[in-house]
């Protein structure tokens, strides 16, 4: 093409770009973002990147053997790593299986006659209900009985 007798390049009509080193189609416009806040999204979905998408499964939230689970809080959405039942995190955010720990007592008569049942524990009586300033205690049948001394 010339004007004014000087050749002149110029893009074909749908393209773009310098015509004296490279014309391309036409840039395709980005899609409109589906999301701004996780608030925009369906229930379980949080806005990542301008897109609803599952927190779980885009990157390696919780250990291996941990459930991960989206709550629906906002503004922004809640992942919870959960173990299994009959286990519990460990500082390193693995399962481990809990441990039953028994109970010392359930009730008095399980202890010995100068202690009480506290909380799944034998503790002596008078630990557990001192006397007053300067009276003496004594443990007896599960009970501190307070003495004044003579």
């Amino acid at each position: 093409m010339a004007k004014n007798h000087q050749p002149s390049c110029t893009c074909p009509p749908g393209t773009e770009g310098n015509p004296y080193i490279e014309c391309t189609g036409p840039r395709t416009p980005l899609p409109p973002p589906e999301c701004a806040s996780d608030g925009e999204c369906p229930s379980k979905l949080a806005c990542i990147n301008h897109q609803c998408q599952n927190p779980c499964g885009i990157s390696a939230i919780c250990s291996p053997d941990q459930e991960c689970l989206v709550q629906d809080t906002v503004p922004l959405r809640t992942v919870i790593c959960q173990c299994p039942s009959d286990t519990i995190a460990d500082n390193n955010g693995y399962c481990k299986q809990i441990t039953q720990v028994e109970a010392e007592c359930r009730v008095d008569n399980d202890c010995k006659y100068t202690d009480r049942c506290v909380r799944g524990s034998c503790i002596e009586a008078c630990r557990v209900d001192p006397c007053g300033l300067n009276a003496q205690c004594l443990s007896q049948a599960h009970t501190a009985v307070c003495i004044c001394p003579p």
